[in-house]
């Protein structure tokens, strides 16, 4: 059976996830306060329970819809119908001619329930994380706080497809936030607990360790453009999209994402997007109404032995240029096709993936110390960044027709 990577919410149909940048409902927004604790982990404790009662209140339910109109038939509408299966949308007949707009030229539509997953409570304000895959396309976001069950409607302020995370706000005050820590601390071994709501089960729990940080390109597949995951055994279903991985402490350490499996159920191989990233996604967009991001107009691959062997390279670590934006920092500095890009910042470049994250942790007009390799030698660059474009920005509102090459907007 083939094996995949799956996001994990629960979808009641479809959910068609756009590539585009997500749209803000907030141009701007104040950053709220948050709380960090980077204090070193204790010893293993003999119960998690007061973890768990610690973290419970802050992760919440995530239930979004989208406004469908009356006379439209989607696949699921089509395979229900064709199956004889009853909706309580359906018409009385199947005889029954195409419904269409009323004279008055209002046309009827209706509620199509998206998709099930979890969020975290990261501010008293009522600023709440989660996956963009989990809302991304929804009309309406419904948020259920796990300890008294009241509903509220979220708004959404952004989303980063990117990186696969987004931020929601709930309106009131005095909310229970969730406590950050540092996920660069983390080591392979340690115990780790991810809350949500598997298959709708809310406030579930579950425990294992840290198996490996860092993941990114799992077999080849590539979920996202910013790839830094945490990989545990803990066990994470369809559902637990958007909640929370804490340590023993109770700490936010990431937001759980996806998993590797071949049934589409838990296998002990979940991922999570680092807190750390989360958490400097949330504030760009709070203080920009956008992500931002460091850009020097690159592409890359990574080095490989044929590849070190034509460019005169000794090394087996760094990002080799294979493609340079007109006008970008990197043209601009005499940055050439076939350097190999081997430090920046004082920072060893391990493959195109590091530079990749590293650059865009840094802000535009940051400028960089860069190292490469050029025919045997190494030359060494000051560079000042730019903001790292959208897509569309780049590739034009219509291009008039897809472009066979890579973007180089797929590179840094």
């Amino acid at each position: 059976m083939m094996q995949s990577l799956r996001p994990i919410h629960r979808l009641a149909l479809t959910i068609a996830v756009p590539l585009a940048f997500a749209a803000t409902a907030c141009a701007q927004a104040a950053v709220p306060e948050i709380k960090i604790d980077n204090a070193p982990v204790p010893q293993t404790a003999t119960t998690y329970a007061p973890v768990v009662e610690k973290v419970a209140p802050c992760v919440v339910t995530i239930s979004t819809s989208r406004n469908v109109r009356a006379g439209d038939r989607s696949r699921e509408d089509f395979m229900r119908r064709f199956f004889g299966i009853p909706d309580e949308n359906d018409e009385p007949s199947e005889r029954t001619p195409p419904r269409t707009a009323p004279r008055g030229g209002i046309e009827k539509q209706r509620k199509q329930p998206a998709g099930l997953g979890s969020g975290v409570i990261v501010s008293t304000e009522g600023h709440i994380l989660t996956n963009n895959h989990v809302i991304d396309g929804a009309d309406d976001i419904i948020v259920t706080l796990g300890n008294d069950k009241r509903e509220y409607k979220a708004t959404k302020i952004g989303g980063d497809p990117d990186a696969d995370i987004a931020v929601l706000k709930i309106e009131g005050a005095n909310f229970q936030a969730i406590t950050f820590t540092d996920s660069d601390k983390l080591r392979i071994g340690d115990v780790v607990l991810a809350v949500g709501n598997p298959f709708g089960l809310t406030r579930s729990v579950s425990g294992g360790i840290v198996s490996s940080t860092g993941r990114g390109n799992m077999n080849g597949m590539r979920m996202a453009v910013y790839e830094n995951y945490i990989q545990t055994d803990a066990s994470i279903n369809p559902g637990n999209s958007g909640g929370a991985l804490v340590d023993i402490e109770g700490r936010l350490v990431g937001i759980n994402t996806s998993i590797f499996s071949r049934s589409g159920g838990n296998e002990g191989i979940g991922f999570a997007v680092p807190s750390n990233l989360a958490r400097g996604i949330m504030e760009s967009i709070l203080k920009n109404g956008r992500v931002v991001r460091g850009y020097l107009g690159i592409g890359l691959q990574d080095v490989n032995e044929n590849v070190a062997e034509k460019l005169k390279y000794k090394g087996d670590a760094g990002a080799v240029v294979t493609q340079i934006e007109p006008k970008s920092p990197a043209e601009k500095a005499g940055i050439k096709l076939g350097d190999i890009v081997v430090e920046i910042e004082g920072h060893k470049v391990q493959d195109e993936r590091d530079l990749r994250l590293f650059v865009a942790s840094k802000p535009p007009g940051a400028k960089v110390g860069v190292k490469v390799s050029r025919d045997g030698q190494d030359k060494s660059f000051s560079i000042e960044l730019a903001e790292r474009p959208t897509r569309e920005l780049a590739r034009g509102a219509a291009p008039a027709k897809p472009d066979p090459d890579p973007d180089v907007l797929d590179g840094v």
